[in-house]
């Protein structure tokens, strides 16, 4: 494990730590930030697994950026 990764996850996880969250602890780490989608098949399965009920609430959020309307 990537040495940055390690100070990040040990900040994020503890025993309180619900399912939910792992999502989003992962996508604060370095690697799983750098991955790119390489084919149209994992496209569609990304796209896929984004319409779970189980996983919505756990996919980071876009930020809103100053001026734009809701």
């Amino acid at each position: 494990m990537d040495v940055d990764n390690r100070k990040i996850f040990t900040e994020l996880i503890n025993e309180n730590m619900i399912d939910k969250h792992i999502p989003g602890i992962l996508a604060h780490s370095y690697e799983f930030a750098g991955m790119k989608v390489r084919s149209k098949d994992e496209l569609d399965v990304l796209k896929r697994i984004k319409t779970f009920d189980k996983v919505k609430d756990a996919i980071p959020k876009p930020n809103e950026k100053k001026g734009t309307a809701v």
